[in-house]
């Protein structure tokens, strides 16, 4: 085999041996943060699904806001998630089961930011959102 052969051989091993590279996508931790805007204590029930499969669940009673903001945060609520992963979330105050939706994955591997689902209780409706990267 000549010098230039051999080359040739040697990048194109290299280059397929990089190939799936590109196709590895970020994962990290996502984090949920349940704030309550009411000015009364609240008995809430979070869950967070992918497709039929529940991989978070918890409850927790929330004191009122006029005792100041009130909230809870669960810092590893969704582990080893991959960027562009949906999860549906559900919420559950006061035994009433609201569904907000859908939640895609965008932070993870953007920065240092962690992930974060946030769930807003406002006196008239409860909102889901991420944070901004």
């Amino acid at each position: 085999m000549n010098r230039r052969q051999l080359l040739g051989s040697a990048a194109a091993a290299a280059g397929s041996g990089l190939a799936g590279c590109s196709l590895i996508k970020p994962s990290g931790d996502v984090a949920l943060k349940v704030i309550n805007y009411r000015d009364r204590e609240l008995p809430v029930t979070t869950t967070i699904s992918k497709g039929d499969e529940t991989v978070f669940s918890q409850s927790h009673t929330l004191a009122a806001n006029s005792d100041g903001l009130s909230e809870n945060v669960t810092e590893h609520a969704l582990v080893d998630v991959t960027k562009g992963t949906t999860f549906d979330v559900l919420v559950s105050v006061d035994g009433d089961p609201e569904s907000l939706g859908s939640y895609t994955v965008s932070c993870i591997g953007s920065n240092e930011t962690q992930a974060a689902i946030f769930v807003n209780l406002f006196e008239r409706s409860i909102r889901v959102a991420q944070n901004e990267c």
